[in-house]
């Protein structure tokens, strides 16, 4: 379960130039949502390719560097490698467990509002928000 105060976007699947469409989409949507913290959650997901890579740095310069995360990342598997040896674990905040990343944000949550719910995808199923 999410925690409250975090615009959640699950990925599910495998992310490509084909799909990260969707992705950003989706991210694009939760920063409308107001100043809560965002978490990508990629631990359900097999692959991302380098138009994700693309995605998360233009998020990161989108964001800025505050001192506390706006934004946290939680992988595993092939998505968690790929973050690493680009080194975008040491630009962005990047975890290895979903409870890592909910923590980080749970520090810099700037409010206790209730967990934003996005709508399922339309396309596959790819990328979903928790329910």
């Amino acid at each position: 379960m999410i925690d409250p105060g975090v615009t959640a976007v699950q990925v599910r699947g495998e992310l490509d130039l084909a799909t990260v469409g969707q992705l950003e989409a989706r991210v694009d949507h939760a920063l409308t949502l107001g100043s809560r913290p965002l978490l990508i959650d990629f631990t359900a997901c097999g692959f991302i390719d380098s138009s994700v890579i693309s995605l998360l740095v233009d998020l990161r310069v989108r964001l800025g560097n505050s001192g506390r995360p706006r934004f946290a990342i939680a992988a595993e598997d092939q998505p968690l490698r790929v973050l690493r040896l680009t080194g975008l674990d040491h630009e962005m905040p990047v975890f290895a467990s979903l409870p890592e990343a909910l923590r980080a944000l749970d520090r810099s949550a700037p409010d206790p509002s209730p967990t934003a719910v996005l709508p399922p995808s339309s396309s596959a199923a790819l990328i979903t928000s928790p329910e």
